[in-house]
């Protein structure tokens, strides 16, 4: 399979390092903390890739971000 990424960058792999400090990159370029627009957009994403099985109902995932009075 060639390597399409240099002709098309919107086909680069995202890497997401999820063990110890979190780290994401888009092909070869780390994606810097200040590029997400809040902290729970990143928050959010990182619960989006739980490993498969590992499922997190709308409760669970809304119940993260919503705080509790």
């Amino acid at each position: 399979m060639p390597d399409d990424t240099k002709a098309d960058p919107t086909r680069a792999p995202i890497n997401v390092a999820l063990i110890g400090s979190t780290t994401q990159s888009v092909g070869d370029r780390s994606v810097p903390p200040s590029v997400w627009p809040r902290r729970n957009v990143r928050m959010l994403l990182l619960l989006l890739l739980a490993p498969p099985g590992h499922y997190l109902t709308r409760d669970v995932v809304l119940g993260r971000f919503l705080a509790r009075g």
